[in-house]
């Protein structure tokens, strides 16, 4: 009997200790959505790939104003002339698919790997951020139906990474 009201006593207190571990456990949130734009090197890389759209879009242009004056220089040829111009047409007409496809691929890679980069530093800071303050787990923002203010992290977060404190 002894032995049972003592197991019983430590189950007891295994339980009550468990239970305070999880008493002082921290819960916080983060608005990943403001931290990604907020994030200076978002906005840096921002930059950087709007102008590589915008060379893009030149040199595109440049193509496609080859390929309407070709065209308008066929129309005014005879039969004979356009059938022997055709294959220039769809040689500069293939051309430009190619570099469409292949310049708007290289973009989307490059942004695609950019934004795992950023999202890569997110993780490390906030990771990093709630060891430091002993925080057990970090929800995004959009995912709760309701939260407190204080419990928002979101601003230092920002604060860190865009001090390079990830």
């Amino acid at each position: 009997m002894k032995k049972l009201s003592l197991m019983a006593v430590v189950v007891l207190g295994l339980f009550l200790v468990s239970g305070m571990a999880y008493a002082e456990e921290k819960y916080t949130y983060v608005d990943l959505g403001k931290v990604f734009d907020e994030y200076k090197k978002t906005k840096e890389y921002d930059k950087v790939l709007e102008a590589k759209q915008k060379d893009f879009e030149k040199k595109r242009e440049t193509m496609v104003g080859g390929v309407k004056e070709l065209q308008e220089k066929m129309s005014l040829l005879s039969e004979e002339e356009r059938e022997a111009r055709k294959g220039e047409l769809e040689d500069k007409i293939a051309k430009l698919q190619e570099f469409d496809r292949n310049e708007t691929q290289d973009l989307r890679k490059q942004r695609d790997e950019k934004v795992q980069e950023i999202f890569k530093d997110i993780k490390g800071s906030i990771d990093n951020y709630s060891k430091k303050q002993g925080i057990s787990l970090v929800f995004d923002q959009r995912a709760l139906v309701f939260h407190l203010e204080q419990m928002d992290i979101t601003e230092a977060i920002l604060s860190d990474l865009n001090k390079g404190k990830n």
